[in-house]
């Protein structure tokens, strides 16, 4: 019997040096867990890390990295994989990503991909320190790969809401749209602008972009594309990442960001009305799918700058590839952006998210619960405005004054203006919506191996939104509230059997 044919994808990395930024972020951890999963005979991975708190990259790494659920069976299967990582202090916000002469050195000598996951995510991230991360940052990033001789494939992860500005009417393609202004010029203004003035100017300046993360990435995709020569460089943007999906850990999820703080803060009770339309889609992605497309998307812009780098004239002087298609002789290949995104392939409503959720949650209600799940979407401001203050200030009101009466200190007010504020920040996104296209992830589909496909599960017509949801809320109760796994007698043997076994991956999900 002939042995099974090794995925093409995962011999890639073999022998290769890896330099991966945003490690310590909860793309990050996954996308390393992966990599060295389907990779262990990479030579070398180098590691940026910011030393914080008083503790350095190495404590960081090891504390808040290695000892999370996701390594642990790794560690036990390859004992020397330790011996793989290279931490470099260092900082993206810095000049020189502020790397020591060594780090940097051996870092431009020996590193053939590069996968920049490094980011600031805050919505409310003040608008100068979001372009010294996001935007500077990329740039450094770029500076270095154009150092490095040996460079394969290059990796920018962005956001699928760089066109946010874009209406629900049209299709978003995976390119690169024009910006009403000059990137370039925009960073030298807010690089001149003091913090007050920037802080002052904001709004006005990012417009019609609802936040600094999506507008600092749409500028960093512009400079990306203006300066990246012949670099092996790809784009791949994500759309809202949930937690894991079929690996390592599915459900493992590490913070209450994004979808994951809607869907605690409606588990808990704690979300009684949101601003947003319940039919409206809600393009959510498993992390594992966008980690394993990070790898693939890598491997596939090895092949195409290789393949254009083989390319030759025809009799009429125009560039063309192995198979006769002709080629921009000025942009071989045109810069290539990945959607991994799940509006168009497999569809789900905010609405659906909630119901699913809030079952769970009335099932198997959690500790810390304030209230019934059950979070009302509602599209009008005014209403929306009516229905706050209705649901959630006049009763963190009553209760304080209760607990005042009582001797005891007042702090539901306080939790509830917490709570709108992180919730405000995020309701852009349910008050609209978009459909993005995926066709350079189909490409990259057609082009992968039965064994790259069993390796890589980054189709996601294949996710059951109602066993993904499941695993979701359940993900959040063990990881977030710190609750425990549940046994069989409370989720019932035969749905645990379909949890951890292919069904999880297997079927189209009900959609909205």
């Amino acid at each position: 019997m002939a042995e099974p044919q090794r995925s093409q994808i995962a011999a890639f990395y073999d022998n290769q040096t890896v330099f991966i930024t945003g490690i310590t972020g909860f793309l990050g951890k996954v996308l390393l867990a992966k990599l060295m999963a389907v990779a262990p005979n990479v030579k070398k991975v180098f590691l940026l890390i910011r030393g914080r708190r008083g503790k350095t990259a190495q404590v960081r790494f090891e504390r808040d990295v290695l000892t999370t659920e996701l390594f642990e069976n790794l560690m036990k299967q390859y004992p020397n994989l330790k011996e793989k990582f290279v931490v470099c202090d260092g900082d993206i916000s810095k000049p020189k990503l502020g790397l020591s002469a060594e780090n940097t050195a051996a870092l431009e000598a020996e590193t053939s991909i590069i996968l920049h996951c490094a980011a600031t995510t805050r919505f409310t991230e003040p608008l100068k320190q979001a372009v010294e991360l996001n935007t500077l940052g990329a740039q450094r990033i770029m500076e270095l790969a154009k150092r490095c001789p040996k460079l394969l494939s290059y990796i920018h992860v962005s956001t699928a809401y760089v066109n946010c500005i874009r209406g629900p009417t049209q299709e978003i393609r995976e390119k690169i749209y024009p910006i009403p202004f000059n990137p370039f010029d925009m960073v030298e203004k807010i690089q001149a602008m003091s913090q007050e003035q920037a802080d002052l100017d904001t709004d006005k300046i990012i417009a019609p972009w609802p936040n600094t993360y999506t507008f600092t990435k749409a500028m960093t995709e512009h400079i990306l594309l203006t300066e990246r020569g012949n670099l092996p460089l790809a784009i791949v943007r994500p759309s809202i990442v949930g937690c894991g999906w079929v690996d390592p850990v599915p459900g493992w999820v590490d913070s209450a960001i994004g979808a994951s703080g809607l869907i605690l803060a409606n588990g808990v009770g704690a979300l009684r009305a949101m601003r947003g339309a319940s039919w409206h889609v809600a393009d959510i992605i498993p992390v594992d799918i966008v980690s394993s497309g990070i790898l693939c998307s890598a491997w596939r812009t090895y092949v195409q700058y290789k393949e254009a780098a083989a390319a030759t004239a025809d009799q009429t002087g125009a560039v063309v590839d192995k198979k006769g298609n002709k080629l921009d002789a000025s942009r071989r290949p045109p810069l290539p952006v990945y959607h991994y995104t799940s509006s168009v392939k497999n569809p789900v409503t905010w609405g659906w998210i909630r119901d699913i959720t809030s079952g769970f949650f009335t099932r198997h209600p959690p500790k810390k619960r304030v209230g019934k799940p059950g979070t009302m979407f509602v599209p009008n401001p005014i209403a929306h405005a009516a229905a706050n203050a209705a649901f959630h200030f006049a009763p963190a009101a009553l209760l304080d004054a209760q607990r005042v009466a009582t001797g005891k200190k007042a702090r539901m007010l306080k939790a509830t203006y917490i709570l709108h504020k992180a919730i405000k920040t995020i309701g852009f996104f349910p008050n609209n919506q978009w459909f993005y296209a995926n066709d350079n992830v189909d490409l990259l589909l057609d082009e992968m191996s039965e064994e790259d496909k069993k390796l890589f599960r980054i189709d996601v017509r294949e996710l059951n939104w109602e066993l993904y949801l499941i695993v979701y809320s359940e993900g959040l109760r063990k990881y977030l509230l710190k609750e425990g796994p549940m046994s069989d007698d409370d989720i019932g043997p035969r749905l645990r059997l379909r949890i951890s076994g292919d069904d999880i991956g297997t079927g189209i999900g009900p959609g909205p």
